[in-house]
């Protein structure tokens, strides 16, 4: 990884909400409203979803879109602050994700890291409806909290 294991943020995380809920949901519809490790999603398997820092926000990690996916919340606790490559091994070796879908995981990340702001503004706007040629299926329950 391009980050160093031993150099760590020293201050604590601010409490509360640390992302605009919109584009919680953004990234959440952007990834398909399922965990990206393990592919479990809250509809089939009642799963919370959350979101993970690529580069783990203690190794200076960003809170842009493009440092986030979206994945589930035992998956997220079990990767801690691993990089991605140590992480890796763990799906492996936990038989979480075969080495095809590591494939597919990684391609998936290059792919998200180019996407420029533009990309998840088109997310936002399908989410307040300012884009209603491109409606999201009632199911997801985007609207309100």
């Amino acid at each position: 990884m391009s980050y160093k294991l031993k150099e760590k943020r020293t201050e604590p995380r601010k409490p509360g909400k640390w992302i605009y809920p919109k584009t919680r949901k953004a990234i959440y519809l952007r990834d398909g409203h399922k965990c990206l490790y393990c592919g479990r999603t809250p509809q089939e398997h009642g799963i919370q979803l959350s979101l993970d820092h690529l580069k783990p926000w203690i190794y200076f990690g960003s809170d842009r879109h493009t440092n986030l996916v979206t994945c589930c919340r035992s998956c997220n606790s079990k990767r801690g602050d691993k990089s991605l490559h140590q992480w890796y091994k763990v799906l492996l070796k936990e038989e979480i994700a075969t080495k095809e879908k590591i494939e597919e995981i990684k391609i998936y990340i290059t792919s998200i890291k180019r996407r420029s702001d533009s990309n998840i503004q088109k997310y936002r706007d399908i989410i307040s409806g300012k884009k209603p040629y491109c409606r999201v299926d009632k199911k997801h329950k985007l609207k309100g909290k």
